[in-house]
């Protein structure tokens, strides 16, 4: 339960994040070249802040709480994007 609590409080500012950039793109292909960046510096920041001895490092939350955000962010797009509907006039 605590592990849910905690991706939710660290989720939840990129899933609002991705769902306002969801909402003003208006193509597949730009949400996922953003998709691609996030990924690339999702996966540099991981790997340089989790470089802690434990997990209650400071590092390890930092990552933790990257990858939440970036999983919430790409849930958030993703959702706006399908839930925005056609643009077409």
């Amino acid at each position: 339960m605590r592990l849910i609590a905690f991706s939710v409080v660290f989720g939840l500012p990129g899933l609002l994040h991705g769902l306002a950039v969801g909402v003003v793109i208006r193509r597949w292909a730009v949400l996922a070249v953003v998709v691609v960046v996030g990924a690339i510096a999702v996966r540099y920041g991981a790997q340089w802040f989790g470089d802690g001895p434990s997990d209650n490092d400071a590092g390890v939350i930092w990552a933790v709480a990257l990858v939440a955000n970036f999983i919430g962010f790409l849930v958030g797009a993703g959702a706006a994007r399908l839930l925005g509907g056609p643009r077409h006039p």
